[in-house]
């Protein structure tokens, strides 16, 4: 655990791979996101740059928005490529974390990140129930399917 108070900086900085090498990345980066104040910004430079490490990486930091991130090269043999992850540290969540509950209890209750709302928000409605005649249906909503690009 770091020496610092919850919500302390504005700014935070991880470089030369410090959370590569970390033995304990998730708590490495919950102590990040514990200091930073909302809205606050952190910025990571990691080695991996392949679609698995993205993604893992996100959960780690998963009460943060990512803001951009992008490939640069590295200064030394020790770390020749850099990808670096500029995060925004969210307000709020939907329970937990950065909330003030009445009662002040949070237990039982996990955070859920920014990008998931934006996610379950976008998404469209489902259908409540099996329509009878479902070709019918069908031919009434045809001009509203949409077709992911592949």
């Amino acid at each position: 655990m770091m020496p610092f108070g919850d919500n302390t900086f504005d700014f935070v900085f991880v470089g030369g791979g410090a959370l590569d090498r970390s033995l304990r990345p998730a708590d490495f980066a919950s102590e990040i996101i514990r200091t930073l104040k909302p809205e606050g910004l952190a910025v990571v430079h990691a080695k991996a740059k392949d679609t698995y490490s993205f993604n893992s990486f996100l959960d780690l930091f998963d009460s943060c928005k990512l803001v951009k991130f992008h490939d640069i090269d590295g200064f030394n043999s020790s770390m020749p490529h850099i990808r670096e992850y500029v995060l925004k540290k969210e307000v709020e969540t939907i329970f937990g974390r950065g909330l003030d509950e009445p009662d002040g209890i949070f237990d039982k209750k996990c955070t859920v990140p920014g990008h998931k709302h934006e996610l379950v928000r976008d998404a469209e409605p489902l259908i409540p129930e099996e329509p009878l005649k479902p070709w019918i249906t069908l031919k009434r909503n045809i001009a509203n399917i949409k077709y992911m690009t592949s």
